[in-house]
């Protein structure tokens, strides 16, 4: 019951931050097929029936709307110099038969969820040498293996689960501060996103059943963090201008930050209520708007990553105000009354003017 719980509590945060976010709005890439690549914490080891293992739990998330499949295979590392590579096993060939028979056009995403067996003494660090530079190499080949079949699908590195003291010889320190800084630094490279399984399973030992796979509850957790990571979007916020009230006739400058995280971001959109201003294709991300008409505007930015996730920050409110002397009327035409102050001023101009050179003219000498 207490794992229940926590588990509960997790996934009620995750909502919250969901609710925060959706205070600007998001527009996450929807796949219609998921590959999940992994170990035995994919194959569902440990959990009640294959239903509740995480891939299983995944796809009743999406409702239907995505085919999810496990291709997990227990023992499996991301070391081809390891006991078990997964690029040597029947799950392997399995995923590129099915991905590479996907529809034309499909969106598809793969999961990979390895490093977890890698961490055993012996594979990590056999006669003592780390496997760390090979574990980069062989973690890099696999990604760009699966980025490059016919319909390109992204490729999400999972950071494995938190691990508890177990019988395996698994070390949850190697995955912690070798590993998973590994993979950080791969997918940094690659330019794809993460999902961050060990965070949310760190200091939940009562969610594994022998300190390395996860229970019932525990893949409930591990599902909805890789299903939030699928739905990522790029992060975006308008920082220029403030809201507020503007002066017409000045340029108004927009400008926006923008993060994908690993992702690179590959436009900023910015937005004038559903006009577009420009668009902007590398940092800094800024344009001028320089012919404002007066009125009240809901001035946003929309982000996109290279995954086609986007995003739109959340609007500033200005209102653009016209000159107090009523100088400009719309489209920028002078209005009446300041055509007729214009040329009072140019009478008022030329009369001073004659004054002054009468005034500087000598006075003729008389006879």
């Amino acid at each position: 019951m207490g794992s229940g719980l926590n588990a509960g509590v997790r996934l009620g945060l995750s909502v919250a931050v969901l609710l925060v976010a959706a205070r600007a709005s998001a527009q996450p890439r929807m796949p219609q097929y998921v590959a999940c690549v992994g170990d035995s914490i994919t194959a569902g080891v440990g959990a009640s029936t294959p239903e509740m293992a995480y891939p299983a739990q995944l796809r009743a998330l999406f409702g239907g709307a995505a085919v999810v499949i496990n291709y997990g295979h227990s023992g499996a590392t991301m070391l081809s110099t390891g006991d078990l590579p997964y690029m040597n096993q029947p799950e392997y060939a399995a995923a590129n038969s099915y991905l590479m028979g996907t529809a034309a056009g499909s969106i598809v995403d793969v999961i990979i969820m390895l490093g977890t067996n890698d961490s055993k003494a012996y594979n990590w660090a056999p006669g003592g040498a780390s496997m760390a530079t090979q574990f980069a190499t062989d973690a890099g080949a696999l990604v760009d293996h699966f980025t490059s079949l016919p319909n390109h699908p992204v490729v999400y590195l999972a950071l494995p689960p938190a691990v508890y003291t177990n019988t395996y010889g698994i070390s949850d320190a190697v995955i912690h501060d070798q590993i998973i800084p590994i993979l950080m630094q791969v997918a940094a490279d690659k330019g794809i996103p993460t999902i961050d399984v060990n965070t949310p399973t760190m200091g939940h030992a009562e969610d594994f059943t022998d300190g390395v796979h996860p229970n019932d509850a525990g893949y409930t957790v591990v599902a909805q963090v890789m299903h939030d990571g699928l739905l990522r979007v790029p992060q975006v916020t308008l920082t220029a201008p403030t809201a507020g009230t503007l002066m017409a006739g000045m340029p108004i400058g927009l400008a926006a930050d923008a993060s994908g995280g690993t992702v690179a971001i590959t436009s900023v959109e910015f937005f004038a209520g559903g006009t577009s201003l420009g668009v902007v294709t590398q940092a800094p991300f800024e344009i001028s708007w320089p012919d404002a008409a007066p009125g009240s505007y809901a001035l946003t930015a929309t982000a996109t990553d290279t995954t086609t996730a986007a995003a739109t920050s959340a609007p500033v409110q200005i209102t653009v105000a016209g000159p107090s002397c009523g100088c400009r009327a719309a489209a920028g035409r002078p209005s009446a009354g300041a055509l007729a102050l214009m040329l009072a001023l140019a009478v008022v101009s030329r009369a001073r003017r004659r004054v002054t050179a009468s005034s500087r003219t000598p006075a003729r000498s008389r006879r």
